[in-house]
């Protein structure tokens, strides 16, 4: 019995040897409508709430499908595409929270960004955030729950 077939009641394998290595995974086991981390730096944040690095425009159509708002905290001219366009254009909602490296250093940021994702949570819903390679998100959301939420520094 072949791998694809162990424990799921067929006598039979596939007509072919290894046939089930030679298909590559579709998306019909992951529906455009199932909202997962998708990629090696996006993160279940829970409630709704994705962390990552820079999405493709495919994934930013697709989160806009999955009804999902996106929140970049990349500069406008760090982009690599026109991400606000993309996702209006696919009738999605696009915020921009732009950070420079100085910035999560600054109280005055920190509360301008909690006062966004505060805003986010209370409309509930799916919400992107994201930046170029996920380590702003990362720190600011840690920043978030420990300075607005007082959770635990460890």
């Amino acid at each position: 019995m072949t791998p694809a077939c162990k424990g799921n009641g067929h006598k039979k394998g596939p007509t072919t040897p290894n046939a089930s290595a030679q298909t590559p995974p579709t998306e019909a086991k992951t529906p455009e409508n199932e909202y997962l981390p998708t990629g090696p730096r996006e993160f279940d944040m829970g409630d709704g709430w994705i962390a990552a690095g820079q999405p493709t425009a495919d994934r930013l159509r697709q989160l806009v499908k999955q009804n999902a708002r996106t929140i970049t905290m990349r500069m406008s001219g760090e982009e690599s595409l026109d991400e606000k366009s993309i996702v209006e254009r696919a009738g999605g909602s696009f915020m921009r929270h732009g950070t420079r490296g100085g910035d999560l250093a600054s109280k005055a940021f920190h509360e301008k960004l909690y006062d966004l994702i505060d805003a986010e949570k209370k409309k509930g819903g799916r919400v992107y955030l994201h930046c170029g390679g996920s380590n702003r998100v990362g720190a600011a959301w840690a920043l978030y729950h420990a300075e607005r939420k007082g959770m635990d520094h460890q």
